[in-house]
């Protein structure tokens, strides 16, 4: 629920509503998948403000749960996080803040990591 409002929020431009839904959502979920997104989408809503700091902030929580989690077993459930795909989520955050330099190193990154299917599924999920 709090995933999709974060969704729609961002999508309409609402980015506190964003904010309001990620966090909300992240301390009910804090030990799952959805967390991992929350922080994600908290972290692009900071970057279309250009709040740096926040981004990293949120970044950071967001990379934290990520690696106290396995590594999922089915990248196709959109339930799952990828975790090339939150790398990507970081290399766009960096990219709106203007740390193009940073962006670019984490988008070469996430290319070289990524095989033709796992492309195909961010373009088509994101």
């Amino acid at each position: 629920m709090h995933e999709m409002r974060a969704w729609f929020a961002l999508t309409t431009g609402d980015y506190r509503g964003v904010i309001a839904a990620a966090q909300a959502g992240a301390e009910k979920a804090a030990h799952h998948g959805v967390a991992v997104q929350l922080a994600g989408q908290e972290a692009k809503a900071w970057a279309r403000i250009g709040d740096r700091r926040q981004v990293e902030v949120a970044l950071d929580k967001g990379r934290r749960l990520l690696e106290g989690m396995p590594y999922p077993e089915n990248l196709d459930n959109h339930f799952v996080v990828d975790p090339a795909k939150f790398d990507f989520y970081a290399m766009d955050c960096y990219r709106l803040v203007g740390e193009d330099k940073l962006a670019r190193t984490l988008a070469e990154e996430v290319l070289r990591g990524w095989n033709g299917l796992r492309r195909h599924r961010m373009l088509t999920h994101a």
